[in-house]
């Protein structure tokens, strides 16, 4: 496996935890596909396909991308089996994509039944836990806000920025605000937007999406007190518990979000390799 993090994650999950993990993310993933607009959909070519649990999203415009070429869930709700694998390389039509495997997925032999096929282990992605312990706001003189109708534009607006997306993707990302499940909010200096963030929950579980600052307003607090806001909002909802992932560390790659999660108190569960498909 070609993506190995420093830290190494805490042994293998077990399939409650991982599906625990694991469901909700897939469940943001659908919702974001059900939530864009139209214009966004053909601007993006954005598609999704769903098979007991395993979710191929699909973004013809951001071929290279992970998170929007991507198999979620394989091998969780039931074991995976060939004709899966077929199913789900031929929602990419040769198209290159990405496969998200989980420790926990079955059979123990789907990373091989992956490679049979032609599929690489990649760069991963580590998945972290945690409660919903209150985190202290950081001293900051950024104040957090609901991304209302008000900041709706701004909101995606500063996540395609932040992420060196096209303005499509930011008009993706502000049809998240209002909907069921989501919980999106923006960090103003005076009256700018210059961070956002966005929490969904589903079953009990709330995963982190979207954390990102524009790089003119970093350093200043603004996604500490994002994060902080998000923890005190799934506690309200009830949540057990928290969901995040970024990349692993490496040497060479940049650990800034990695250790951010980990300064909050998350805990890393397990390394999530993303296998990469033979075409493209």
């Amino acid at each position: 496996m070609s993506a190995v993090a420093l830290d190494p994650p805490a042994a293998a999950p077990s399939l409650g935890e991982a599906l625990l993990l694991e469901e909700v993310e897939t469940r943001a993933m659908r919702d974001m596909v059900e939530a864009a607009p139209a214009a966004v959909r053909a601007a993006g070519g954005l598609s999704a396909v769903e098979r007991d649990g395993a979710l191929c999203i699909r973004c013809d415009a951001l071929p290279g991308s992970r998170m929007f070429n991507h198999v979620f869930g394989l091998g969780l709700d039931r074991p995976a089996r060939a004709d899966d694998l077929a199913w789900a390389a031929a929602a990419y039509d040769g198209r290159a994509h990405h496969v998200a495997l989980s420790p926990a997925a079955r059979p123990a032999e789907l990373g091989g039944l992956l490679a049979a096929r032609g599929y690489a282990p990649g760069y991963g992605w580590v998945k972290f836990r945690r409660g919903v312990e209150p985190l202290p706001a950081p001293a900051t003189d950024l104040r957090v806000v609901p991304a209302d109708g008000r900041h709706e534009a701004a909101f995606g607006a500063v996540i395609a920025e932040a992420f060196h997306l096209p303005a499509w993707a930011g008009d993706w990302v502000a049809a998240m605000p209002g909907r069921p499940g989501w919980t999106c909010l923006v960090a103003l200096d005076g009256a700018t937007p210059v961070s956002a963030g966005g929490l969904y929950v589903a079953g009990g579980v709330g995963w982190l999406a979207f954390g990102a600052t524009l790089p003119a307003h970093r350093g200043r607090g603004g996604q500490t007190a994002i994060l902080a806001a998000r923890i005190a909002r799934a506690a309200e909802l009830g949540c057990i518990a928290l969901a995040v992932e970024t990349g692993a560390r490496e040497p060479g790659r940049a650990e800034a979000s990695y250790r951010n999660i980990v300064a909050a108190g998350f805990e890393p569960r397990y390394l999530r390799p993303n296998w990469a498909s033979p075409t493209g």
